[in-house]
């Protein structure tokens, strides 16, 4: 009983803050975000981003010959896929709508989004940061909670640092705490 009390309390104490949050309905509210959320565009194609059919890889290579890139910049959106995306697009830009940022970008890629079992090495579903980050920040999978290491405890290099050490200056900005797993991939300590 005295556990339930202290629950209802904390609860009560955590939406306190909402009591002075103004009520947002649909039907009653001239918010620019909620007037205009019917479909967009053509809905009888898929909307969202450019899809490119087909393997990119030699007209991507052609572009690039002799002219290296300026910059690199790698943008993860940590917990944030596909689906995500696309429920916000679908509730700011209705069906079909587009974003003018993340849609435009020329280029996007994605990978396989599973670790290993670090006993059998076969593909374990449900991956943690520490073992995304290392694939992306390296191109190898490893087992849930190894950053930086392979199934065989062989660490690997980041793509900063090999950057790093052909003389390009590298960095990272996190909006997270620089010890969670994700941004914490790019260092070693």
């Amino acid at each position: 009983m005295e556990m339930t009390k202290v629950k209802l309390s904390a609860l009560f104490i955590a939406l306190i803050p909402l009591l002075g949050s103004p009520v947002i309905h649909a039907e009653t509210t001239a918010a620019p975000v909620l007037e205009n959320r019917a479909a967009q565009g053509d809905i009888t194609t898929p909307g969202g981003a450019r899809r490119l059919t087909g393997d990119q890889t030699e007209a991507l290579r052609a572009s690039l010959i002799n002219k290296p890139a300026k910059n690199v910049i790698l943008l993860i959106g940590d917990g944030m896929g596909d689906s995500e995306i696309t429920a916000a697009r679908n509730y700011a830009e209705g069906a079909g709508g587009f974003f003018k940022g993340i849609d435009a970008l020329p280029l996007t890629g994605q990978y396989t989004h599973y670790s290993l079992d670090k006993k059998t090495g076969k593909p374990d579903y449900v991956t943690d940061s520490a073992a995304s980050a290392t694939a992306w920040t390296s191109g190898v999978k490893t087992y849930n909670g190894a950053l930086g290491v392979d199934i065989h405890e062989n660490a690997h290099q980041t793509i900063l640092e090999l950057a790093k050490a052909a003389g390009l200056a590298t960095g990272n900005v996190s909006t997270a705490e620089l010890q969670d797993a994700t941004p914490r991939r790019w260092w070693r300590m």
